[in-house]
């Protein structure tokens, strides 16, 4: 087996060309993305939950989310499902909310939420802590699973937002259902829910934000 790097961006095209056989990182499993790139997802291996992440902005519990947002600028990633459902927020809430999508990597974007060039990021919840934590940054509100399960439904094609091993449909036909039996053994279930108790007590994530 050979494992070969490439930025994140770029995965899927480099698995509907055929470059690789697999991919497996923080890939959010899409009907979208099956479509537009020609690929097969597994079944998730990790549920996680859009937010937005402040840099010592304080969230009012008394006014609902939508009047926090309101004149808000937020960050995201480009080309993500972050700025997919920031988007599609920003569309549902109408409080002119402006979109920043110009930030390629996760650092960058910290960075600039660190210099305060945006006011809040629109992120996975597992990265509330990581790159270029300056100690400053936490949750802003809740999750915004509530805002976002028709998304997930029209988006996803899924109920919930997971991780997925994506395959090329050019035989992954094959694949995919020896992946998803890995993935549902005993053993591969509890180093993932490992995994994820070590991924969330380091992202200080609480249950009840969920």
């Amino acid at each position: 087996m050979e494992i070969v790097s490439y930025a994140w961006q770029d995965l899927l095209t480099e698995l509907a060309r055929n470059s690789v056989d697999v991919v497996i990182s923080s890939v959010t499993a899409t009907k979208n993305r099956e479509q537009e790139f020609g690929i097969l997802f597994s079944k998730g291996y990790y549920v996680t939950h859009q937010m937005l992440l402040s840099n010592q902005l304080t969230y009012d519990s008394n006014r609902s989310l939508f009047e926090n947002l309101r004149k808000k600028r937020i960050g995201v990633l480009k080309g993500t499902t972050n700025e997919r459902a920031a988007n599609y927020v920003a569309e549902k809430c109408k409080c002119e909310m402006e979109i920043s999508a110009s930030f390629l990597e996760l650092i960058e974007s910290k960075n600039a939420l660190f210099r305060r060039d945006v006011d809040l990021l629109l992120t996975d919840d597992i990265w509330l802590t990581g790159q270029s934590n300056m100690g400053t940054f936490s949750q802003y509100g809740s999750t915004l699973d509530d805002e976002l399960r028709d998304f997930y439904t029209q988006e996803y094609g899924r109920s919930q937002e997971e991780y997925g091993i994506a395959v090329s449909k050019n035989g992954g036909d094959d694949l995919i259902p020896v992946i998803n039996e890995i993935l549902s053994t005993p053993k591969a279930k509890q180093f993932l829910d490992a995994s994820e108790a070590r991924a969330r007590a380091k992202g200080q994530i609480a249950s009840g934000s969920r």
